[in-house]
């Protein structure tokens, strides 16, 4: 169609094709829908500034233009680079998640039921499922926005996991554990299968550590701080601990929900605090606030001198209140639990926690705190 586009605009023509699917895609009622792959909506856009029917003829019967198709190249070098270069971005993207393309591609073909879906979506589904095949309903409401790359199904841009895979993908998914929202909020990123939200959610329900250190529901609504307009621009701080023998300094952004912890051992001087603060202020620059509560490291004259000499404004709590500074206690307390509940070695705890905290959308700006603070989105988790 690029081809002769002179002699097609202007002119209403035939498509034949003997891909079904095509049919309910670029038909003339039909509208694709939102979830739908870019590669689609761009052919739509193309598609219309002309004016065609499409037609369906069977492979059989459809030699005319599948033989020129089906002869292969004399020389490697001439085939698409686009094409190569779409299947190269769509592997990289597969691999980036904790189960790698080969192993999805072997799974899905394996899978009763994904194997099916693989069929219909390549070779055209049926006007309605059969009595025998209901269990693909799920599929069937979607199959417009279904697509292949390299024997792998997507919905979108998330990749349908196999029957096979979920367990394992669960299991990563919950290493952090992190609570149900922030696991649906990083799977709907990456990944979909059938009644994937109500797994994830038995999985955290059912996990002995998240039950034994679930808080108690507060007891009265809190008057909220007025959020920033941009990072950086206030900061909460407080001590964490004593936390197997050592106390930690948490720092967190209001704006970006970014968390900074420093191991502070067992030296929690005001001396102590600014070197760490300043540590982190070289890398960010100063915030124009930071609120703590009256702890005697926050309420000293030397880290008084500290603040007015930079040029920030330090604001405590209420005294006997701590959750007048609920930014910094709230994680704490996710940052507590996380450290208990993890086996790994102490350091690689709190590197893996702080990774998979920064890049998972945050319950309050849905955003992960690394892209509203410096504009990156990491991988799904730290692996040793």
């Amino acid at each position: 169609m690029n081809k002769f586009y002179k002699y097609l605009c202007g002119r209403k023509f035939v498509l034949v094709t003997d891909h079904k699917p095509l049919l309910a895609i670029f038909g003339s009622k039909t509208s694709l829908q939102p979830y739908a792959a870019a590669r689609l909506h761009r052919w739509s856009v193309f598609l219309s500034q002309f004016e065609y029917a499409i037609e369906y003829r069977s492979t059989n019967d459809h030699g005319n233009a599948d033989a020129l198709s089906r002869l292969p190249l004399a020389d490697p070098a001439m085939e698409d680079e686009e094409a190569k270069e779409v299947n190269l971005i769509a592997c990289e993207n597969i691999d980036k998640i904790p189960v790698t393309h080969k192993q999805i591609k072997q799974s899905t073909a394996r899978d009763k039921e994904l194997s099916k879906v693989l069929l219909y979506v390549q070779s055209g589904w049926p006007r309605q499922l059969s009595s025998e095949e209901t269990y693909l309903q799920h599929f069937f409401r979607k199959r417009d926005e279904l697509s292949t790359s390299q024997g792998v199904l997507l919905w979108g841009i998330r990749v349908i996991i196999p029957s096979g895979l979920r367990k394992q993908l669960l299991s990563s998914l919950h290493e952090s554990h992190q609570g149900i929202g922030k696991m649906e909020a990083l799977a709907r990123q990456f990944v979909w299968w059938p009644d994937m939200d109500n797994e994830i959610e038995c999985l955290a329900k059912s996990c002995t550590e998240c039950c034994s250190s679930r808080p108690d529901p507060p007891t009265a609504p809190l008057h909220p701080w007025q959020f920033p307009e941009g990072a950086w621009q206030r900061l909460h701080i407080d001590l964490a601990g004593p936390l197997f023998n050592r106390m930690y300094l948490v720092v967190m952004d209001a704006h970006s929900k970014w968390p900074e912890v420093f191991d502070m051992s067992s030296n929690t001087t005001s001396q102590k605090v600014i070197e760490k603060l300043r540590d982190c202020f070289v890398r960010f620059g100063l915030p124009e606030q930071i609120v703590s509560d009256n702890g005697r490291q926050f309420v000293s004259r030397e880290f008084k001198q500290f603040c007015h000499s930079n040029g920030i404004r330090h604001t405590t709590s209420s005294p006997y209140h701590p959750r007048t500074n609920g930014e910094a206690e709230r994680f704490v307390n996710t940052f507590k639990q996380s450290m208990m509940q993890s086996i790994d070695e102490l350091t690689f705890r709190l590197q893996r926690f702080l990774f998979s905290y920064r890049c998972t959308p945050h319950s309050t700006t849905i955003i992960a705190p690394a892209e509203l603070l410096i504009g990156v989105v990491h991988a799904l988790s730290l692996t040793s």
